[in-house]
């Protein structure tokens, strides 16, 4: 066997091992890297220390307030993270329509957007400033039986139609209430996490609601 051969065989043998460790270290780099966000925004709001009141503060109620099976003790950690959809109430041919997100609404945002994402945390906006919009009826069920949301929340303390608190409660639904910062929240293809104490018997209380952006 010449010299000149062997020289070649060595040649090879040394560029495919170089190349082996390359893909190798590439492969492992990707992995240790992990799911990466741009930001986190922070839609909790914030009260004084010494305030003895927590009417504004950002809260979570759990379903058992109104009769469900979960507390904020027994309520699974997989439903308090999931996609986030926000749907706003927009002007329709009715008075205060601003107020009122209807099928209409959640046409236009599946439209814009895309189907509403299975398993979804609902966020309430409205075009109109200030306003604290709640879910007519049609589009609640809609959301609750064709998309199977874990969530709904808003600005206000009142997220729903009078009366369908207990149909939420019934199929597992938390409600977070007093949420801030909706208007820089994108629309869609974010995270949400909602994080409440984990308090022994207790069917509601503070929250930290946070949305990973991609």
């Amino acid at each position: 066997m010449s010299c000149r051969f062997l020289r070649v065989q060595v040649f090879v043998v040394a560029a495919v091992l170089s190349i082996a460790m390359l893909l190798f270290a590439a492969t492992h780099r990707d992995n240790a890297v992990g799911p990466q966000y741009k930001t986190v925004i922070d839609l909790s709001t914030s009260i004084p220390a010494s305030s003895q009141t927590i009417l504004s503060q950002t809260t979570l109620v759990a379903p058992a307030e109104l009769g469900g099976a979960w507390n904020l003790e027994t309520l699974p950690s997989t439903r308090l993270i999931a996609p986030l959809a926000v749907i706003e109430a927009e002007h329709k041919k009715f008075p205060d329509s601003e107020s009122l997100i209807t099928m209409d609404d959640v046409a236009t945002y599946e439209r814009l957007h895309g189907a509403v994402p299975q398993g979804a945390i609902i966020l309430l906006a409205s075009v109109r400033s200030g306003t604290s919009p709640v879910l007519n009826h049609d589009a609640l069920h809609f959301l609750v039986e064709a998309r199977n949301v874990v969530g709904i929340g808003g600005a206000g303390t009142q997220l729903v139609s009078s009366g369908e608190n207990s149909y939420l409660a019934r199929k597992g639904i938390y409600e977070l209430e007093n949420i801030s910062n909706l208007a820089v929240v994108p629309r869609s293809n974010v995270v949400g996490v909602a994080a409440p104490e984990k308090i022994a018997g207790a069917n509601h209380g503070p929250v930290r609601l946070m949305v990973l952006v991609k």
